[in-house]
């Protein structure tokens, strides 16, 4: 299948428009399509081929019905806004593997975050589901492992002003509208909003892009350094 990703940060909230374009040609879509979204998403329109459809939430679960006149490839639309719940990152491990620490205790941890939405910065990676995900997630409780697909995406990103949008794929930006597309299939994509600069690194034939916070640069005077080392990294 293949993703079509719309999506506008505003404020502390993203407004997806997601369409799955689906193969059904070596073997027919079931009459209930089952997907999975963050449950901090709240789901505004589902289609399928131009048809709004009946569908189901239960927390991160999506249920589908296909019209039973639909044949060949599907398309299918979801739209939906809101902010991430990142209880749902992660589900395969359990409580005590949450809790161990990999460094002395005189060190100490922050919090970790799987996904963030706020008015000046957003990250998201696939584990916090931002976009739907064929059948469910992962589970501690779960005897068989999901499998993970690949898939083709395109992206497009709507941001405030100063903000940067980075993904996956090649990207052509017009103003605050950014578009990442890639010929090559992904099992997930991730996305990273904020005031970001880039540094643009040409080593021979290869081109190395570094993107960092706004003003968090001091660490480009080390490049500069191994820049006769670079070239052999």
């Amino acid at each position: 299948k293949s993703y079509d990703l719309d999506l506008k940060h505003e404020g502390g909230e993203i407004i997806v428009n997601a369409t799955l374009t689906m193969d059904s040609e070596t073997a027919p879509l079931p009459s209930k399509l089952v997907f999975s979204l963050n449950p901090g998403l709240e789901i505004t329109s589902v289609s399928v081929n131009g048809i709004e459809v009946e569908y189901q939430r239960n927390i991160h679960l999506l249920e589908i019905s296909k019209p039973a006149n639909i044949s060949g490839p599907t398309k299918i639309e979801i739209g939906y806004a809101g902010e991430i719940d990142e209880r749902i990152c992660y589900l395969d491990l359990t409580d005590d593997d949450l809790s161990l620490r990999h460094a002395p205790d005189f060190i100490l941890s922050s919090q970790k975050r799987y996904g963030i939405v706020e008015d000046a910065y957003v990250l998201l990676t696939p584990e916090s589901v931002w976009y739907p995900l064929s059948g469910g997630t992962y589970g501690s409780r779960l005897s068989k492992i999901p499998v993970k697909q690949f898939s083709e995406y395109s992206l497009t990103v709507e941001t405030a002003d100063g903000q940067m949008a980075i993904s996956q794929g090649s990207v052509e930006q017009s103003e605050n509208n950014w578009a990442f597309s890639s010929e090559t299939p992904y099992h997930g994509i991730s996305l990273l909003i904020g005031n970001y600069e880039t540094e643009v690194l040409d080593l021979d034939s290869l081109k190395i892009e570094l993107s960092y916070i706004e003003g968090h640069g001091g660490f480009l005077v080390s490049l500069d350094l191994m820049s006769d080392t670079l070239p052999f990294i």
